[in-house]
């Protein structure tokens, strides 16, 4: 808080013409004692204090001031002096905070749901301090950010891996100062989901075959009337000749779809792929001379890529390997991870972990969701692998999986 102060020349009935500031004392409205004591420039005085408690935004606050004056005379009569009592009624700041939001990737279309932004961040600024920031989703309730730091005068905040659904969606966010005065900053999430295509018809089973209906009678000169009902007229022969078409067509239709899925063979299939493991970082894998991958360090970790057929549906997942000991981490994991959204994180699709050693060698079968089962050209699939211990060795990984 800041004034000023003069001498406006009047003389008092003492017969005083000179005055001076002694000391001011400011009470910020909670009755203190002591009170504040301004610092006094040349002409102008300051004092700095809080106010009470409690107090919120649009309250009325009495303020007083409480001037110490000492008065003079140039003529050297007796020096006397005065106490200038004031007060003054203000009302408690009612602006908010101001909110900025940081630009974020807010129109997407996925593959999957949720969509989660990695991270919604931004700045809250206000002069009275900001004491909380929230945000809520499409009117719903109110969320506390992960973070909010730095002066509070200015915070920064953030929230990581915020999940929407399809649709347009309002993300409000809300902070709030010191009196309780809130400022709102807002933005959209539109988030659209790439259906996939329908899948394709099943291959054809069994043997494809056509047999006709229509036999052609001959008719005879002088003999046979045409007409267009009855066993030998126009509409039977005709009805027989439309029935052979709806049949040949449908008989064109799964030869058509035999041809598009040449690979494709009925019923649940596996997959053996080569062990083509590929260390992270160099050389911490090896084979030995059976072709078993062999972990040269603790800690080895390796990645494998999949080509599998599509369009198919995973079913479970094994592998088989030799672990005598001692006990430790081994695990072996199937991912996969989009080709059309790369924002989306990799998903894992199944897991084999051994904790401590087993009968050699060791055979395990998990199955994989179906939920995340699909091969169909929308992701690349991938094996990890990592061992704690140098004591086991892997001998072959198998998907099994049926024809969608």
């Amino acid at each position: 808080m800041t004034g000023t102060y003069f001498d406006d020349g009047t003389v008092d009935n003492q017969g005083h013409d000179q005055f001076s500031i002694l000391q001011i004392l400011v009470d910020f409205g909670a009755n203190r004692f002591p009170k504040v004591a301004a610092t006094i420039g040349n002409g102008t005085w300051s004092a700095t204090g809080s106010i009470p408690a409690g107090v919120r935004h649009g309250d009325v606050v009495t303020l007083s001031f409480d001037a110490s004056i000492l008065a003079l005379s140039s003529s050297g009569d007796q020096p006397g002096g005065y106490d200038v009592i004031d007060t003054r009624q203000v009302v408690v700041e009612q602006t908010g905070p101001q909110v900025v939001i940081d630009p974020f990737q807010n129109d997407v279309t996925v593959q999957q749901l949720p969509f989660r932004v990695p991270l919604l961040s931004g700045r809250a600024l206000d002069d009275a301090g900001v004491t909380g920031v929230q945000f809520t989703i499409d009117g719903g309730a109110r969320q506390n950010m992960d973070s909010v730091t730095g002066d509070p005068a200015q915070v920064t905040w953030s929230k990581a891996n915020v999940g929407f659904g399809t649709g347009q969606h309002t993300v409000v966010v809300i902070a709030t100062d010191a009196f309780g005065n809130e400022g709102t900053a807002s933005t959209t999430v539109t988030v659209r989901l790439n259906t996939p295509p329908p899948p394709p018809p099943p291959p054809p089973t069994g043997d494809i075959t056509f047999t006709p209906t229509f036999r052609h009678t001959d008719w005879i000169n002088n003999v046979d009337r045409i007409e267009a009902g009855g066993p030998n007229g126009f509409n039977v022969r005709y009805d027989a000749i439309d029935s052979d078409l709806s049949q040949l067509s449908t008989v064109v239709g799964r030869i058509n779809t035999a041809l598009k899925f040449p690979g494709v063979v009925l019923g649940e299939q596996r997959l053996t792929p080569g062990l083509d493991l590929v260390s992270l970082p160099a050389g911490e894998w090896s084979y030995d001379d059976t072709g078993m991958a062999r972990p040269a360090v603790a800690g080895a970790q390796a990645i494998m890529h999949l080509s599998l057929p599509e369009p198919v549906a995973l079913r479970n997942f094994r592998a088989i390997g030799f672990y005598p000991g001692p006990p430790a981490l081994f695990v072996i994991r199937l991912f996969r991870s989009s080709l059309l959204d790369q924002n989306l994180p990799p998903e894992e699709l199944a897991e084999i972990r051994l904790d401590s050693p087993e009968a050699s060698p060791f055979d395990h079968t998990v199955p994989v969701p179906d939920a995340v089962a699909t091969v169909d050209g929308s992701f690349r699939h991938y094996v990890t692998v990592l061992s704690q211990t140098t004591d086991v060795s892997l001998a072959t990984i198998q998907l099994t999986y049926v024809a969608t």
